[in-house]
């Protein structure tokens, strides 16, 4: 055996490996975490959706907007660029190989009144907007 041997100097070693172990593990866990997971990466997930109804004289679609975080950060709501477009379309008798033209009807603020977004919420506004009737007509929102 050594002479110069001592069992702290072994056990020294061992923590020595044992801590880097630790720290590269860490560094996996951390890069998969925020980096490949994307886990503080703004994620929005929007959805449209309306109904049409009608009443005596008089035809409305209802369209209810809703946005949901599914990201782990807060996001602030810009009122840039967000709005609902809704377009029409009264179809004719054809034989069918007419290209459908959707005509632009009107465009409707939404989320005006909310600044911020919470991770996990879900926002939603809903609106009624009067539209002309016409047999079949439909809509594109």
């Amino acid at each position: 055996m050594n002479a110069n041997w001592k069992p702290e100097t072994t056990l020294d070693l061992i923590r020595t490996i044992i801590q880097g172990a630790v720290v590269l593990v860490g560094a996996v866990w951390g890069y998969y975490t925020f980096v490949r997971s994307r886990t503080f990466k703004l994620r929005l997930e929007p959805t449209v959706s309306g109904i049409v109804r009608n009443a005596k004289n008089s035809s409305y679609v209802k369209i209810t907007s809703k946005l949901k975080n599914v990201g782990q950060c807060k996001v602030d709501v810009s009122q840039t660029g967000s709005a609902v477009r809704i377009l029409s379309h009264i179809p004719k008798e054809t034989d069918g190989s007419d290209v459908v033209t959707w005509k632009h009807f009107d465009t409707l603020p939404v989320f005006e009144k909310h600044a911020i977004l919470e991770p996990g919420e879900t926002i939603g506004d809903e609106v009624l907007v009067a539209v002309p009737i016409a047999v079949g007509q439909v809509f594109r929102l």
